[in-house]
């Protein structure tokens, strides 16, 4: 789980605009009567680097819902009386931190906010098998835009003779 003090030290419209960011991607989650595919979300002011259109893996919604549920318990609080977010609550931010860190995991995506030393907004991609015999491409895209940020991380316990590892097969950049 994320340490809140890992969390930036957001204050007053930014705060306020990071809870409702993560609170809607945490009801859009939640939401089993959501259509599966990707949305787009309005990200805060405070937030940092560019996000692509979110797509939720179901498979870790499900695994993840009762410590959803239970966020969704806490911050709903803070959504409903505004007036008592606050950037020294310590309950909120270890809240919204460990919130972060659930939607990046189903989304496959970094959340960063202004004022934190971590890797800005962007798609991660992690692959971990436990043979690779065959082909194994993290990303094969036809564009990838110049600002873009993804950070693939691939992990096979053994290879076969014939196996290929491709982080990145990218036709077009920028």
């Amino acid at each position: 789980m994320a340490d809140f003090l890992d969390f930036p030290a957001l204050t007053g419209t930014a705060l306020t605009q990071t809870l409702s960011f993560l609170f809607g991607r945490l009801n859009a989650v939640l939401d089993r009567r959501q259509q599966p595919g990707s949305e787009l979300a309005e990200v805060p002011g405070a937030f940092e680097g560019d996000i692509a259109s979110l797509e939720a893996n179901q498979e870790i919604v499900e695994q993840r819902r009762s410590e959803l549920e239970s966020l969704a318990d806490i911050l709903g609080a803070y959504v409903d009386q505004r007036e008592t977010v606050r950037h020294d609550d310590g309950r909120l931010m270890r809240s919204l931190a460990h919130l972060r860190g659930l939607l990046e995991e189903v989304y496959g995506q970094h959340f960063a906010f202004e004022g934190e030393s971590r890797p800005t907004s962007g798609v991660q991609i992690r692959q971990r098998v436990k043979e690779a015999e065959g082909g194994l491409v993290g990303l094969d895209a036809e564009t990838v835009g110049g600002e873009a940020r993804v950070d693939i991380a691939q992990d096979a316990e053994h290879t076969g003779p014939e196996a290929t590892i491709i982080g990145a097969r990218i036709r077009r950049l920028g």
